[in-house]
């Protein structure tokens, strides 16, 4: 019946255009999209004053969790040969020549990893000089008029959002001690 039809067809239209105008319009008041660097920069310096006083040598996260991944896969490659010397005594096969054969295999495809992350870099380098020549064309583009006031509303939004961010910062900071407090209570 048509009214099926109907339901049906709001269900799937409808309710997604709906709800998507209603998240649209929650997105407007998030800011935490244009701070989230700062916000990272300054808890990446409370992590490090932290474990400068504590007396531990700080190592950046990024750093950490690579040499944890290489330990892992140390791990990984010395129960991999021994499973494999395992497997090649019972089957009467040649552990070196297989052995040889699994590190080329994981070499390369490290290799091509590195590759692949390579390429990605290069695209946001060069994604990067693409929107910065844009920007500047457009600049160039502009009337002196036109450009001195699109200047000016830059400058006078810069300055907004580094004045909420000066504000939420203050407040961040006070909570922190405010919660370093409490726990220390407890503790």
């Amino acid at each position: 019946s048509d009214l099926c039809k109907n339901l049906i067809t709001f269900s799937f239209v409808g309710f997604e255009t709906i709800s998507g105008c209603i998240l649209a319009l929650l997105l407007a008041f998030l800011g935490v999209e244009k701070t989230i660097g700062k916000k990272q920069l300054e808890i990446r310096q409370f992590q490090k004053e932290e474990c400068e006083a504590s007396g531990e040598t700080w190592i950046a996260p990024e750093i950490k969790a690579a040499q944890d991944e290489e330990r892992f896969m140390l791990e990984n490659e010395e129960a991999f040969a021994l499973s494999l010397k395992a497997k090649c005594e019972k089957k009467g096969l040649n552990y070196e020549q297989e052995l040889s054969t699994h590190k080329e295999r994981v070499e390369a495809k490290k290799a091509e990893q590195e590759e692949k992350k390579l390429k990605i870099e290069q695209k946001e380098k060069a994604k990067l000089v693409k929107a910065n020549q844009k920007e500047a064309d457009k600049l160039a583009k502009m009337s002196e008029e036109k450009r001195n006031k699109f200047l000016l509303k830059e400058k006078t939004r810069k300055e907004k959002e580094d004045e909420a961010w000066k504000k939420e910062s203050a407040y961040g900071v006070s909570y922190r001690s405010k919660i370093k407090a409490e726990l220390e209570k407890v503790a």
